[in-house]
């Protein structure tokens, strides 16, 4: 923790904001996070309500009022990393590395100690930051950890050759030849909507605004998102380079953009410390990550390729979006830039495709077999709760959905028909379908109906719920809520937990479900034209595009019967509820996001 405040200390100075008090309150945000993550550890779901102890922790010991909103998210986003497998290998490897005793109670010492860690150095980092306009803040309650050395300041690199070059282009013209045609702009043009045309760099969000309003009907939530980043990303690009407006922009900036994802480090978007970071303090700490690896291949920095495609496909889309307004912008050239595409092979190849072999051992969890309780569901018991994880993943297996066309389903959705009771997958109040092609009528598995499914549609049904699903709908976000992510982060975890001990392990957990199906059912003699109906998707050739109607219930009724039974081995139980959704309460991990404020939200 140490090293790595050294690292955000020297970027900051780097960039000439170390003086800013915005530094100082990141730093005690985070650090109070993770001193309730030590104090209550992770087990724990605070609340931070009026009556919650983490609340009264951070109140006692005079945090602001004003702090508690971001220290809330940034502890809800470290406790859930904190409880997966990516937190618990590398410090399983440490501690046998050191010859400790891997056990469940030393992993949760050693979990305890980095947490005590990084919140001594994060609450006492006042000394390191020149005065600020903040007061010294109150001494915390315990002793700080000592470090073997003192902080090194070590000089950060000038920044790329590029980036000068793109300073350069940016400076009024000269008598050199331009290397990039651009449209000629008269002084005080104004476009359409009475902007103008050399549009300043400083309204590129409000123009994403409106990109956002146009494709509302078009994007989902996680693509306005993605787009959102990289915007963003370029947005302090070009501040870094000098760039005013539109006009200034040259190709040079967009190689900027390129070689800065190669330094983005791989954890970028799991840690809300490093989100809080400015493009060249980010850079200069993939430099030096990269500087004092073994070689480039061991360094923890730089973006996909594919994540690399998306991003600059994405700031095209938005560099159009501008230039269709009338305002001037130079055209990107992408060749060069965007990493190849991956052939189907490969990109078949990435992702594990898990037969019954595997999915029947997934459905002994105790959350399929027994669990202690619905706060306990990863340790083996007498309980059985009906809930998204009991009955959801039955779907993914047997009839191989999307996750969000699952998660996303009504009571109403489920229907009875002449060929026998179905889900109906369709577009509904909750979330849409990804194509037209993925509206289709599957039959419910006899194996959940076996396991009482129908009881729980009517019990959902008869508390007055319309999602089948209520524990996965957010009450205080309904238009942007995504209920297939939010399954997968109740999912997830118990999944490698129960890894951990010994149960089947795959990448791209539900995903690979999806693959799974389709390859099980191949392997059985269905043809893929067939599955392409089961799965939602464009048919493979003209004739099955524009000559054929999907396959209809009877037969994948029986196509969808060759899929070996997984889950034979689990008995039907009464009908039992999750007790909030019983109550008819919103589901602990929501809350009303009104009053929240961003980790920084400022730039120098």
């Amino acid at each position: 923790m140490c090293e790595m405040m050294d690292d955000l200390v020297t970027a900051s100075k780097a960039t000439g904001t170390s003086h800013k008090s915005y530094h100082l309150e990141a730093d005690l945000m985070n650090g109070w996070a993770f001193r309730l993550l030590e104090v209550f550890g992770t087990a724990t779901d605070l609340s931070f309500d009026v009556d919650c102890p983490g609340r009264r922790h951070l109140l006692q010991h005079n945090v602001p009022v004003d702090f508690i909103p971001v220290i809330a998210e940034t502890y809800r986003q470290e406790r859930q990393f904190a409880r997966t497998h990516l937190f618990e290998k590398p410090l399983k490897d440490d501690m046998g590395d050191v010859g400790l005793d891997v056990t469940r109670l030393n992993i949760e010492r050693a979990r305890s100690e980095i947490f005590r860690a990084k919140a001594d150095v994060l609450l006492n980092t006042q000394s390191l930051y020149p005065s600020t306009e903040k007061p010294e803040p109150e001494p915390i309650a315990r002793e700080l950890i000592p470090c073997d050395e003192p902080l090194s300041l070590q000089p950060v690199l000038e920044p790329a050759a590029v980036h000068a070059a793109a300073r350069q282009e940016a400076l009024p013209a000269t008598s050199e030849p331009r290397t990039v045609e651009t449209k000629i702009i008269e002084d005080g043009e104004i476009v359409a909507d009475e902007s103008p045309a050399n549009l300043p760099v400083a309204d590129f969000l409000e123009k994403f605004d409106i990109l956002l309003r146009n494709k509302r009907k078009e994007w989902r939530p996680e693509t306005a998102s993605d787009v959102g980043v990289v915007v963003r990303m370029f947005i302090d690009i070009l501040v870094e380079n000098g760039v005013e407006h539109s006009g200034q922009i040259r190709q040079a900036h967009l190689a900027a953009l390129r070689d800065y994802f190669s330094l983005v480090p791989t954890n970028y978007g799991q840690s809300s410390r490093l989100r809080s970071l400015s493009v060249p303090e980010l850079r200069a700490l993939g430099q030096k990550m990269l500087e004092e690896a073994d070689d480039d291949s061991g360094a923890r920095v730089g973006l996909g390729a594919q994540t690399i495609r998306k991003h600059l496909g994405n700031l095209q889309t938005f560099r159009d979006f501008l230039a269709a307004r009338g305002h001037s912008i130079v055209s990107f050239e992408m060749k060069g830039l965007r990493p190849s595409k991956k052939r189907a092979s490969e990109l078949a190849s990435l992702t594990p495709k898990p037969g019954p072999d595997k999915t029947e051992l997934m459905f002994q969890m105790p959350v399929f077999s027994g669990c202690v309780s619905e706060v306990e569901m990863a340790l083996s018991g007498s309980e059985t709760i009906h809930n998204s994880l009991y009955f959801l993943p039955m779907m993914l297996v047997y009839l191989g959905t999307r996750r969000a066309e699952a998660a996303g389903l009504t009571v109403d959705d489920v229907v009875k028909t002449a060929s026998g009771w179905a889900i109906d997958i369709k577009s509904n109040e909750i979330r849409s379908l990804k194509t037209p092609q993925s509206a289709r009528m599957l039959p419910a598995p006899p194996e959940m109906l076996r396991l009482g499914f129908l009881d729980y549609v009517e019990k959902v049904r008869s508390l007055g719920y319309r999602p089948l699903f209520p524990e996965l709908c957010n009450p205080f976000d309904r238009k942007n809520a995504d209920p297939g992510d939010r399954f997968y982060k109740n999912f997830n975890p118990l999944f490698v937990a129960n890894a951990a001990k010994g149960g089947p392990h795959w990448l791209r957990v539900l995903h690979a479900l999806r693959h799974g199906h389709a390859d099980t059912l191949k392997q059985n003699g269905v043809s893929p034209e067939l599955i392409e109906d089961i799965h939602g998707r464009d048919g493979a050739s003209q004739t099955t595009i524009r000559y054929t109607n999907p396959a209809g219930l009877p037969l994948l009724k029986d196509l969808l019967s060759r899929y070996p039974v997984v889950t034979g081995h689990l008995e039907p139980k009464p009908i039992r509820l999750l007790s909030f959704v019983d109550a008819k309460e919103p589901a602990p991990w929501y809350e009303d996001p009104v009053g929240k404020r961003g980790m920084r939200g400022k730039r120098a």
